[in-house]
């Protein structure tokens, strides 16, 4: 599998997960943090996109997945 190929399937799975009631979230947001080293910039920046996007449309879905978004998304962001 190609460095793109892990991108693409990353933020893709991120995408159809979010929002989704069920195991799938906590699956992909462990597969995408296992995986963040090997994430482009614009990769982490779109997935950090995607949820914020749906953090303010209320669309995470359940309160322990939200907890998992949000966990990602701070890991996915540069520290200062």
């Amino acid at each position: 599998m190609t460095p793109k190929d892990i991108n693409n399937l990353c933020w893709y799975a991120a995408r159809y997960a979010m929002g989704r009631m069920t195991y799938a979230v906590a699956d992909v947001t462990e597969a995408i943090d296992r995986n963040r080293a090997d994430l482009s910039p614009a990769t982490r920046d779109g997935i950090c996109a995607d949820i914020d996007r749906a953090a303010q449309r209320g669309e995470l879905g359940m309160a322990q997945d939200v907890e998992r978004w949000l966990a990602l998304r701070a890991t996915l962001t540069p520290k200062p």
